[in-house]
Order: structure tokens, then sequence, then C-alpha cells
């Protein structure tokens, strides 16, 4: 008889056996990925995360649930509010007997008191405010300027409580969303992107190679043959098990080998035009995951591949490659990753599939029949369209040769970059449309962006360039076609809106405006803020964006603390222009997302939480450019205003495991080449620089408050050393290379009066 422990014992070894044995038929399945195909040597950790991957790619979108469902955002809620601005009242300029000899950093500990130089308190004096280096910081909870601000709080007797008024600056408020935005993007690009880019590559693979099989002209054989071999490179680049096609798997080995190097420009080998490779190094928040670098490396060569009009074997592959896309499925495919990123950066700056099916169906036929597409005279017809068509405004390769300016700009592009306004700012601003053989301007300087979108003092810094031929005549000419663009304009995109906020910040404030704010070293620091923040901007869509290319041509234990003094009163920087195109930005960027379906229930908290500050920020600032009483609530929301928003630059599932580096603020991004010295333009922040504001008003009366803005570096490195954030954040943290520190403009210098 068996007893109940052997009975037991015999399921249980069953169990056991019944688990190894599907075990072992798991592993010696195939994966989706590598059905068909032969054996690459791939070992089973890669076979893992390919058949991971080929399942989400497959399902993610289904299953995606109620986290990212769209939801409805309050368009009246980021309304600008506008007021009728009297001349500062004369009483409220501050004057010498208000600014004090020094501040309090901690009331209960009278050994952290903080004493102005002379110079400092001249500064205070003459321009209302100055500026202090800080050093980085050995610990990092949220981020560098977050964790400044909150330094300035003291925690006696359960208080959150500051001697120190706080100053709540415009910087601060960019630098945050910056943070947050990046952060969204990368969340979108990682758990959506990335599978919607796969699919849409795969659907294009497939299509093409049916269409090369049943095809039985030659000549349209090869171009179908060129196709798969450019999209096999995408495939390969997000999938590095992917086993391309016999006949095209050589040429394709070599061109990811070229991309993976990214150290030099040369021929592509499937396309057989010229390509910088070093363009497909990481950078920006790529380099944070395996994922993130391979998206952006596909998407780069999605971005940066062309296939010139003027090339007749292009244009024919190109029509092949239109002819696959135009499947329903495969277009919205397309469409799933081509509209939201046109809603965040802009629209492609070069022609893409809607235009060639628009103009082919007229020509060839609505099922873009392959067979017209070879007869000269109807593919001449069709070039001879398309050149009629809209041209790429920005310069991103260098030109040589027999090729008109014209024709070398239309061009064919998958998944083209994006036009920018500050690339084609610069591209209308260099060499070969300004200066001469003998004085060129290969190299644009970030001051030219800064005086088309308002600024005076970044005018005068350009005042060396205007012996340049046609430099000033070209400066000239944008800023009239700037400034004539309308509100719809500027708010067209995510990225044109943060460029709007900018320009207010840009703005000479007048009488009507405290006194820190009307004089030229405020003029000087908006400068600063304004590239500091665009630095974040190019950094957050480096991958989107086209880039513009110059052409070739304490106290004792013992000692008894005192009852604490009444709370000083905080304030924020009065600019009520910027807070109603702010506001507008992060409501936008929310709504914008949220309609299609990218934003999830993470950063819709998020957003939903910084909106909310923004606007009762807002308010304040409305009462404060009226001399307004201000409530007890709105300064305690003052005092706790950086506590209250740390989270929202922290993802949620990170906790305390996300690395410090990731946590400090120092960003770098190249923002233009210049292929004649085969150097890029590197624009950059680091630590944050502390603020002393001398601030008088009605409710709150004369007093110091502190705050924190930008530091902002702009230099030229070698075309193949582009920088990743972790190389600058060494040079920035770890001092590996102590000579960056020269790289600041002077200008910014001068507003530290240590420096002088």
């Amino acid at each position: 008889m068996i007893t109940r422990m052997t009975l037991v014992s015999i399921i249980v070894v069953s169990l056991i056996l019944i688990i190894v044995a599907v075990g072992y038929w798991v592993v010696t399945q195939k994966t989706p990925i590598e059905a068909g195909k032969t054996d690459s040597g791939v070992d089973s950790l890669q076979a893992a995360r390919a058949e991971m991957e080929a399942y989400y790619a497959s399902e993610f979108e289904k299953l995606e649930g109620s986290e990212y469902s769209p939801v409805s955002w309050n368009a009246m809620a980021a309304s600008p509010i506008q007021v009728d601005l009297a001349e500062w009242p004369p009483e409220y300029d501050p004057t010498e007997n208000d600014v004090r000899e020094s501040v309090w950093w901690n009331y209960f500990n009278p050994s952290t008191k903080r004493a102005f130089t002379g110079d400092e308190r001249e500064s205070l004096l003459r321009d209302g405010f100055f500026l202090e280096e800080t050093d980085p910081l050995n610990y990092i909870a949220y981020d560098d300027m977050i964790d400044l601000y909150n330094d300035l709080y003291t925690g006696e007797y359960d208080l959150n409580y500051s001697t120190v008024p706080v100053f709540i600056s415009s910087d601060f408020l960019l630098h945050v969303y910056h943070v947050a935005f990046d952060r969204m993007l990368q969340d979108v690009e990682e758990g959506k992107f990335f599978f919607r880019l796969q699919n849409l590559v795969a659907a294009m693979t497939n299509g093409l190679r049916e269409e090369w099989k049943r095809e039985t002209s030659a000549e349209v054989r090869q171009a179908f043959e060129q196709s798969l071999a450019f999209f096999s490179v995408a495939q390969k680049l997000l999938d590095s098990t992917f086993v391309p096609d016999t006949a095209i798997a050589p040429r394709v080995a070599q061109e990811v080998a070229q991309i993976e190097s990214a150290s030099a420009t040369s021929t592509s080998v499937i396309l057989g035009e010229k390509q910088d490779f070093t363009q497909f190094k990481p950078r920006g928040h790529y380099t944070r995951s395996d994922r993130l670098s391979r998206y952006f490396r596909a998407m780069m060569w999605f971005g940066r591949s062309s296939f010139p009009l003027h090339n007749d074997r292009l244009t024919l592959a190109a029509l092949v490659i239109t002819k696959v896309w135009s499947d329903p499925r495969v277009r919205n495919q397309w469409r799933s990753l081509a509209e939201p990123i046109e809603v965040l950066i802009g629209a492609p700056d070069d022609l893409g599939p809607v235009e060639y099916v628009r103009v082919g169906r007229e020509i060839f036929g609505d099922d873009m029949p392959t067979t017209p597409m070879t007869q000269r005279d109807k593919l001449g017809t069709f070039i001879g369209r398309a050149l009629e068509l809209s041209h790429a405004r920005i310069a991103d390769k260098a030109m040589r040769g027999s090729r008109t300016p014209r024709q070398a700009a239309i061009e064919f592009r998958f998944l083209g970059q994006r036009f920018i306004p500050d690339a084609y700012i610069f591209t209308r601003l260099t060499s070969p449309r300004v200066g001469s053989d003998i004085q060129p301007r290969n190299r644009p300087k970030p001051a030219d962006l800064m005086t088309i979108l308002g600024s005076p003092f970044a005018e005068r810094l350009l005042a060396d360039d205007f012996s340049i031929p046609g430099y000033k005549a070209g400066l000239d000419s944008l800023r009239g076609e700037f400034t004539s663009l309308p509100d719809k304009t500027w708010t067209q995109s995510v990225y044109w809106s943060w460029l709007h906020c900018l320009r207010a910040v840009l703005s000479p404030k007048d009488r009507r405006y405290p006194f820190f704010m009307r004089g030229e070293s405020w003029v000087a620091k908006s400068l600063l803020t304004a590239l500091a923040s665009w630095s974040e901007l190019r950094h957050d869509t480096i991958l989107y964006s086209k880039q513009s290319y110059a052409e070739m041509g304490g106290g004792d234990e013992d000692e008894e603390i005192p009852p604490p003094p009444p709370q000083p009163k905080s304030y924020v920087e009065p600019d009520l222009e910027f807070f109603n195109r702010f506001v507008s930005l992060v409501h936008q960027t929310a709504a914008t997302l949220s309609d299609h379906r990218l934003l999830s229930d993470e950063y819709r908290r998020k957003f939903s939480l910084y909106l909310d500050r923004l606007m009762k920020l807002r308010e304040i600032v409305r009462k404060e450019l009226l001399n307004l009483d201000i409530t007890e609530d709105e300064y305690e929301m003052l005092l706790h205003f950086s506590h209250d928003i740390a989270g929202v630059v922290i993802p949620e599932t990170a906790g305390d495991r996300i690395e410090e580096k990731y946590k400090q603020m120092a960003i770098i991004s190249d923002v233009h080449t210049d292929t004649f010295s085969r150097r890029v333009l590197e624009v950059g922040i680091g630590v944050p620089q502390r603020m002393y504001v001398a601030v008088k008003d009605k409710p709150g009366g004369s007093r110091i408050c502190v705050g924190f803005t930008f530091t902002y570096y702009e230099f030229v490195q070698p075309v193949d050393q582009r920088l990743t954030d972790e190389e600058w954040k060494g040079n920035i943290y770890r001092k590996e290379n102590p000579e960056i520190a020269k790289e600041e403009p002077a200008w910014v210098r001068q507003l530290r009066p240590s420096s002088k």
C-alpha cells in the first residue's frame, strides 16, 4: 500500500520532472525573432532579451490599458492674465540703508552669518543683485538646484524655517521643467517609441522583401534590394540578433560597423552618399540604457540618411519605400511615431513619404505601380514636381561639387529630423550665405539666436562680426522675419513654445518693474538664463532636431538658542509675460502628450502638480507687480515650493536606486558642426550659481533674497569627440579637466564681484 508520505513524494518528483521538461522545451525553442533564421551564435542572454522585446513589440500597444488614457486638460486654466502696470513707486527702490552688511544663513547659529564685501554691497546698490559661485554638492537627493534651495531652510523647533528670504528665479522654474520633460521623454522612448519603431521597421522590411521577390524588372529589383538593405540596417541597430538576407548581409554589417564606430565622415555603403558617422555617438539621455542607445542610432539613421532628388537611382529607391509605406497599416505605424514628434519638436525639414505619395499617385497611379517609375519621362516629371515642393531650410551636411543649393536641399528622408528655428538661424548666418573666402564665418555664435529672440546684450557681443561681409544684413533680415511671426507660429510645438518663453526672459524691463530688473546687469543675467535653458532644450531634443552645418567653402552645543524671529518674506521673479508663456508651455506639453496617449499616470500627476504651483506663483507675481498684499498662505507656499516640487524630477519607481550622476544637473550638447575645421560647437551648463537680490516692496519691506541661477559654457570640440553627459560631468564635478572653467564667457564672470 502506498503511504500518504510516499504519495506526496511521488507527486513532488513528478512536478519537478514536468517543470524541468517544460523548461527544456522553452529553452530549445527559437524566439519569434529567430524563427526561420540560421544559428548566428547568439548567446542565451541575447536570445532571452530578443524574445522579451519581440513580445513587447507585438503586445505592448494592445496592453497599455488606462495608464496612458487621454485626459482633458483645462485650457482656460492656462489662459494668460494681463494687468496694466504703472511705474514702479520710487520709494520701493532700495537705498543704502536697505542694503544690510550681511545675511543670516541660520538665525539659530550666529556663526553662519554671511558678511558682504565692499564690491558685493556696491553691486547690490548699483545693480540690485550679484552672483556667487557654489561648490558641487557632496550628496544630491533630488537635483543640484533643488537641493541648494532646500538647503536654505533650517529645522530647529521642528520648523521648516528659513531666516534667508527665498528668491524663486525663472532659472529654477525652467530647469525643473527641463528635468521633468527630459525624463518623461525617456519614459516615452523606452516604453513606447522603441517598440513602435521596431514594429514599423519590421513591417517595412517584410513588405520590401515581399515586393523584391515578386518584382521582375532588374532596375526595380535593385531599388527594392537597396531599400531592404537600408531598413535592415535599422533593424540590426534595434536588435543585434537580427539576421539580414544573405544578398545584403555584408553591406548591412559594414554600414552598422561604421555607425557603431561613430568616428568619421565617409561614404555610406548602402546609399553611396557622404554620411557624418560621428553623429551616431549616443549623447544626451540616450547613454542611460542599452535600449535608448539602440533607439538613438536607429532614429539617427532615418533622420540623417537622405535620398537626394538629383540622384535617379536613389529617387527610385525612395519611391519603392513609399509604395510599401502607403499600406494603411504601415502608414499608421509611421504616424504613431511621426505625429507625436511633430507636436513636440516641429515639422520635418525635408520631404518624406507623405509628400512622395501625394505626388507619386498623381503621376504613377493610385497603387504606385513600379513599371511607370522606370520610365524616364514619368520619373523626370515626378522629380520636376517634387522640386517645386518646399525645400529644406537647414543645411545639415557639407555640399560640394556641381549641385546648386536648391537641388542639394531637396531630399527624401523616411523619418527626417525636424526644422528648428535656431538651426535655421545658424544656417543663414554662416558661410557661404555670409562671409567671403578671405573672411568666412564657418561657426555661428549662440548670441546670433539670442539677438533674434530680442536680447540687446547679445547683439553687443556680436560687434566684431559686423565687419564680416553680409552678416549685418543677414542678421537684420532674420530679425524682421522672426519679429513678424504671430503667436500661433511661436506655439506650434513644445520646442517653439520653449523658445517663446525665453523671448519673454530676454525682453528688457522698464520703470514698471522692480529696481534689480531694470539695469544692464539684469539684461546680461537674462541672457545667461536664456542661453542655459536653450542648452537644456537642445540637450533634450538632440535626436530629433536637425543640426546646422557650416558648408565647405555653527555655534557651541551649550549656546542658548534664541526664539525664532518673524519669517522673512520670500519673492518670485516678477516677470508676468514669462509666467503666462511658461504656464502655457507646461499645459501644452501635458495636453499634447496626453492626446497622443503618451502621458503616463506618473507624469500626469507630476505635470498637474507643477502646473498648479506655477499658476499660484503667477498670481503672486501679479500682486508683486501691483504692490498688493500677499497672504500668509502664499508666503508659506513660497517657503515650501522647492520641497513641494522636488518629487517632479525623480522617477517614482527609482526610489534610492537612481544613480547620483543622473541627479547632477550638468549637461552638454553639440549644436553645430563646422566641417571646414572639423569642430563642433558645444553648449552646456554646470553647477548652479547663488544669486543675492535686493528686494523692496510694500507687503514685504526691504530684504536681501537668495536664489539660484544657471552657469553656462560654450566651446568647440573635435568632431570625433562630441561630448556625452558623463564625460562633461567628469569635468564639472570631478575636475578631470580643470581648464574647463575658462570656457565660461567673460561677461558671465563679470556678474560675480569676486571674479572681477
